[in-house]
């Protein structure tokens, strides 16, 4: 796999004979095949649940190989599929840049502006009706195709959709899980994991990016998320159904 995003895209005609659906852009941390660990399964059924009605585009980082055959069986799903290799080291340096701008390390040690940079293409050909984030690590993906600030209840109250839904699916409260670490750990790693857990909350809370829902995988993750980061006002349970 090249160093680079990887843009498997169908021909321009194509994709107009697809424009007879509402369109998704599924963002996900890991590519959801093949689904043999907790993340990969509930993204890549979800991917195959939403294809039924939706016309969706796939966007992914990752970290291991990803063989012809796994692109093969996404793009059956995906028609536009992106995936961009992200290397621990890479995701150090800009996990390091993160901290010491005051932002979370999660988002920036998957965030690369090639893919950031296809994401912006695809929208402008053919505008997503909606972004389906599946954790926080995308969360800057989504960010931007996010409007601003004084847009927002514009885009909830217009007739016609200007900007699209924004769906983050945290599937477990992910600052809780930092949290944990912080517990858990010496100094200085208690302090970094405490620094980020706070600041994930914020992410999960909509700073920066305005969810228009909020989706975790248990009644006991959604009382977590209301106790721990706030009440949000769409915030669903979303269960794994294999």
């Amino acid at each position: 796999m090249t160093p680079h995003t990887e843009d498997l895209s169908p021909p321009q005609s194509k994709r107009a004979e697809r424009r007879t659906r509402r369109r998704v852009l599924m963002l996900t941390h890991r590519v959801p095949y093949p689904p043999d660990r907790g993340d990969r399964i509930r993204a890549f059924h979800l991917l195959r649940l939403l294809n039924e009605s939706f016309d969706i585009d796939l966007a992914c980082t990752s970290d291991a190989p990803v063989t012809e055959e796994h692109q093969r069986v996404l793009g059956e799903l995906a028609p536009r599929l992106a995936i961009t290799p992200v290397s621990p080291r890479g995701g150090v340096l800009r996990g390091i840049g993160a901290l010491a701008c005051g932002q979370p390390i999660t988002p920036s040690w998957h965030y690369r502006r090639t893919l950031a940079a296809t994401i912006r293409r695809w929208h402008r050909q053919v505008p997503f009706d909606a972004v389906l984030c599946i954790c926080t690590g995308m969360a800057r993906y989504a960010g931007i195709l996010a409007p601003p600030e004084r847009a927002i209840e514009q885009r909830r109250t217009a007739a016609s959709v200007l900007w699209p839904r924004l769906v983050l699916d945290l599937v477990d409260v992910d600052s809780l899980k930092w949290r944990s670490y912080s517990e858990q750990s010496p100094a200085p790693l208690r302090w970094i994991y405490g620094l980020e857990a706070r600041r994930l909350s914020g992410v999960e809370a909509g700073r920066g990016v305005s969810w228009d829902a909020v989706s975790v995988i248990s009644d006991a993750e959604a009382e977590a998320c209301r106790r721990h980061v706030g009440d949000h006002r769409r915030l669903v349970v979303v269960g794994n159904g294999v």
